[in-house]
């Protein structure tokens, strides 16, 4: 039997937010936070909650406000692992993710069962992003 990893997921709209819920419900993760601003992940002292290794902060990028979230809690956590969701690949927004902090960056193209892999593996310490990266760098 596989970790359980906790997750919260901090998303604008609502919408986003269920359906993430409805896709990792019952993919060995725990939803420990459904919100759409960062100071709901934050406790009295600014220190992001459940700050621990095996918790993934999954940020819905849409609209760009994505960039200053990943930047305000990749500035605030210590062993928490952030997962950044882009609407599409751009080479500038994945290399400016992960200088922000992100630990992974998944373009929302993605199916299901790979998007919780992905999760995963971040919540593992490993590095994520997109495939397309590749034709870039080759």
């Amino acid at each position: 039997m596989s970790k359980v990893i906790s997750i919260s997921m901090l998303a604008k709209n609502e919408i986003a937010r269920e359906g993430l819920r409805q896709i990792l419900s019952g993919e060995s993760f725990t939803i420990e936070a459904s919100v759409s601003d960062v100071s709901a992940l934050l406790n009295a002292q600014g220190q992001i909650l459940r700050d621990k290794a095996d918790h993934v902060i999954v940020i819905d990028g849409a609209g760009g406000n994505g960039r200053d979230a990943c930047r305000e809690i990749a500035a605030r956590r210590t062993e928490a692992r952030i997962a950044l969701l882009l609407d599409q690949y751009s080479f500038e927004e994945v290399v400016e993710a992960f200088q922000l902090g992100a630990d992974g960056v998944i373009i929302k193209e993605i199916s299901c069962a790979p998007l919780a892999q992905s999760i995963r593996l971040v919540a593992m310490g490993e590095k994520v992003f997109p495939s397309q990266l590749i034709t870039n760098i080759t």
